[in-house]
């Protein structure tokens, strides 16, 4: 019996250890075939706090290529849609230095569905909203 293998080479990205929190606190996609464009702002309106308000776009490097997580899994495989676009995400996010030891962060991320997600259910947008509580000793 002959069995025929066909390997595929991509060509992907592979950022190799990525950090977990790559493009936003989110993270909807991964950064392997991922083109990204990423307006940020940073206000300091006092010493304390810091404001970041970001924008994400996401369009797919390869058309013959899917969606990765950050992890690296397949999210979504290439023949579900034939659009480039992925979709953006803007976020807001507060640092308050309350103490010399406590750090208090709020994050709130939207993400919009662009013309992939869109032709690949399920396709609806995400709101995502975190705190965290730092403590340094």
């Amino acid at each position: 019996m002959f069995f025929e293998s066909r390997l595929i080479n991509l060509q992907s990205f592979n950022p190799l250890f990525p950090s977990g929190v790559y493009f936003n606190l989110a993270n909807p996609v991964g950064p392997i075939n991922m083109i990204d464009l990423h307006p940020v702002l940073d206000l300091y309106p006092t010493d304390k706090v810091t404001i970041t308000a970001d924008w994400n776009f996401f369009w797919r490097q390869s058309l013959g290529d899917g969606i990765y997580t950050l992890s690296g899994q397949l999210l979504r495989p290439a023949g579900t849609g034939l659009a480039r676009y992925v979709g953006s995400t803007p976020s807001l996010t507060m640092v308050w230095a309350a103490t010399r030891h406590l750090t208090v962060l709020t994050s709130y991320v939207h993400v919009f569905p662009g013309t992939f997600i869109e032709q690949s259910p399920p396709n609806l947008p995400i709101d995502f909203f975190t705190t965290w509580l730092t403590y340094k000793f």
